[in-house]
């Protein structure tokens, strides 16, 4: 097959001037722009590429780091009886940590993770960096409250199992839990305080007066609401051989939540575990005959006539 030397044909896109009048109307043209920005940056990371990364000094605490995010899906009502639970484990393995290659492996119910994908993200940080992290930080999503002691109990042994797995190598280990599903909100008490939405701007951090008595914790918005009440991150940090003082994880989690690829601004979730949120849920359609989709999302309209 003879490919053509003729190039493609150039499509342009006029936007319409936003009317500052029509609020709804200048909020749907910042999407379109958002979109239009955001869309020559997807191919790029998947093709080794770097959209954009922080000055040195916001970089200085990932030297020699790997950040892992780890989550999993559980069956739940209407899902066929004996449905595993789906884990998956994502890892940097670049400089400029942009790069979350995925494992995903079925587990049983209540498990988060396992040494074996996360031997997996080991081998791969070392194929790119030639070498093993010095130190490994791990950001936790979708666990509770009441199960820090099942990821300290079950799930730590198994990330330290996976270590011992290559001779000689034990690096310090630090696990954080992100917790989104809470109903704690803040907002601005003067109106310097507020952005043009009338949250608290980007950056928001409370760690004190509402956080727990004994546990390492705080509360951080790192992105700008776009509508409505925006939510903020929990983020607790359960275990940490690092000894981070408080200034470097706060710092660290708002500055690598700048360093989502898909998107010009800052996300809610650092990277690791957006990432990790993202595969599982996309693991969750590879059975979708026995994980019935969550409701209200996309994939719960189409009935079992569609193709």
């Amino acid at each position: 097959m003879q490919v053509d030397d003729v190039l493609p044909p150039l499509f342009f896109v006029r936007l319409p001037q936003a009317n500052p009048r029509d609020p709804l109307r200048a909020a749907a043209i910042d999407v379109i722009e958002n979109e239009i920005r955001t869309l020559p940056g997807r191919p790029n990371t998947k093709l080794g590429g770097a959209n954009h990364q922080l000055d040195a000094n916001s970089m200085r605490w990932l030297k020699n780091r790997m950040l892992v995010g780890m989550g999993s899906t559980h069956p739940g009502f209407g899902c066929v009886k004996g449905t595993p639970s789906i884990a998956a484990v994502v890892a940097s393995c670049d400089e400029e940590f942009m790069l979350y290659p995925a494992s995903l492996g079925l587990q049983e119910h209540g498990n988060e993770a396992n040494d074996q994908m996360m031997i997996e993200r080991l081998n791969e940080y070392l194929k790119h960096m030639k070498s093993l992290p010095e130190r490994v930080v791990v950001f936790c999503g979708g666990v509770s409250d009441d199960q820090f002691k099942h990821v300290l109990t079950h799930e730590l042994p198994e990330i330290k199992a996976a270590f011992r797995s290559f001779k000689g190598y034990s690096p310090k280990l630090t696990i954080a839990i992100c917790g989104k599903r809470h109903r704690t909100h803040f907002y601005p008490m003067r109106p310097e305080q507020a952005d043009k939405t009338s949250n608290t701007k980007a950056g928001t951090l409370v760690d004190r007066g509402v956080t727990a008595v004994y546990n390492f914790d705080f509360f951080l918005q790192a992105h700008a609401g776009q509508q409505g009440t925006v939510r903020v991150t929990h983020y607790t940090v359960i275990f940490d051989e690092n000894r981070f003082s408080v200034d470097d994880i706060q710092q660290g989690a708002h500055n690598a939540s700048y360093l989502w690829a898909p998107a010009t601004k800052s996300v809610r979730l650092v990277p690791p575990a957006y990432a990790a949120e993202r595969a599982r849920q996309r693991a969750r359609l590879y059975l979708h005959d026995i994980l019935p989709p969550f409701p209200g999302s996309k994939e719960s309209i189409v009935g079992p006539g569609c193709p």
